[in-house]
């Protein structure tokens, strides 16, 4: 299996799975996710999280084509830029989180439909 299918699948997968979850809890996993958010320690370790499978991304598959493996390049490159911001400005993140989520449940929803779509769509592109 090369890079392309295999981090397709990868985060095609993460992605629905991580979409279905947040759908299903709604608004209960939505107060837990704010909660984390307060604690500096999750937001560094996230980050780290982040930019490890950011910066592998980026190592296996650095492609910049007009079709659709391009996506898992942006995917790898916003990993790593979501990664370094969490590690190097936590205190930034949990205010811009908080801003974005409070009380916003359907702006939620409608990022984990979104983010759903797009790893349904990663993980149909790698079948034969």
């Amino acid at each position: 299996m090369d890079s392309t299918i295999f981090l397709a699948q990868f985060w095609g997968w993460l992605s629905v799975i991580t979409a279905m979850v947040y759908l299903l809890r709604g608004s209960p996993f939505l107060d837990e996710l704010l909660t984390m958010h307060e604690d500096k320690g999750f937001v560094f370790l996230s980050g780290w999280v982040l930019l490890a499978l950011g910066l592998i991304t980026i190592i296996l598959h650095h492609v910049w084509v007009a079709d659709w493996r391009v996506i898992i390049t942006i995917t790898g490159w916003a990993s790593t830029f979501k990664g370094v911001t969490r590690m190097g400005f936590p205190e930034a993140t949990q205010k811009l989180t908080d801003a974005i989520l409070r009380n916003r449940i359907w702006r939620f929803r409608i990022a984990m439909a979104v983010v759903g779509f797009l790893g349904l769509w990663l993980t149909w592109m790698t079948w034969d």
